[in-house]
């Protein structure tokens, strides 16, 4: 079960400021986030600068997968609107780029030399 959401008013937080932030600076990115508002109703969060950097990591991590996986989406319609089916070694590669694990630049010489060599015997 979640805990309960706890709200510190904007009064303690400007009264208690240099003591929050130094527990940012002690703690880091195990510091627990400050929620703040009036009413106990949040209107912001306060988190150490190295949480923020890890979640913006991972959110331009996410985008950038999110990005690559439409654009493969849109390279199989088109090649299904065609008539044509890709092959597993095409899934496979495809797999990997929007993973991030392979660029596009290397998927492509992969696909080229299979097509030019021939599949492994």
């Amino acid at each position: 079960m979640a805990q309960p959401l706890v709200v510190a008013p904007v009064v303690e937080v400007r009264q208690k400021l240099s003591a929050i932030l130094a527990r940012f600076r002690t703690e880091g990115k195990t510091a627990a986030p400050l929620f703040l508002g009036a009413h106990r109703t949040p209107e912001a969060v306060l988190l150490s600068y190295q949480q923020y950097q890890e979640i913006m990591t991972e959110l331009d991590q996410l985008q950038s997968q999110r990005d690559r996986s439409q654009t493969d989406m849109v390279a199989l319609a088109s090649v299904r609107a065609e008539g044509q089916e890709p092959t597993a070694l095409s899934h496979s590669l495809e797999a990997q780029v929007t993973a991030g694990q392979l660029s596009d630049a290397d998927a492509l010489t992969a696909l080229k030399r299979h097509h030019t060599q021939g599949p492994p015997t």
